[in-house]
């Protein structure tokens, strides 16, 4: 179990490492861990999304939300379309149900930056 976690926490950072900088030559390196290990941390990546999303809203950067809010959606879409059985992946659909209420959270956080913002 402790390795699991390190094995994942290791595997978020990777994801935000390529997402933040747009360097994929570490892409390769996530196919090390177990699939399991790669869809928890790959939940746990877009809940640090949904923080910078959040820090972007808060500063007023309508540009960089709307695009942190793109991917959310867009990985949303692909996970949710995909189906892993508990025993696989541990409470998949309830890490799908949580995503999809940050989204929403995120959309309704978006229309009030745009409508202070009078765009």
């Amino acid at each position: 179990r402790i390795f699991r976690d390190i094995y994942k926490e290791i595997a978020e950072s990777l994801f935000l490492y390529i997402y933040l900088s747009g360097d994929t030559s570490l892409l390769n390196k996530v196919d090390t861990f177990e699939e399991s290990i790669i869809v928890d941390a790959f939940f746990e990546f877009l809940g640090e999304v949904r923080r910078i999303f959040i820090d972007d809203v808060i500063r007023g950067d309508i540009e960089s939300s709307i695009s942190h809010l793109n991917f959310m959606d867009k990985a949303f879409n692909i996970l949710y379309s995909k189906y892993f059985p508990n025993y696989f992946i541990k409470d998949y659909k309830r890490h799908i149900d949580i995503l999809r209420s940050q989204i929403e959270r995120s959309k309704d956080d978006f229309i009030y930056l745009k409508f202070s913002r009078g765009v």
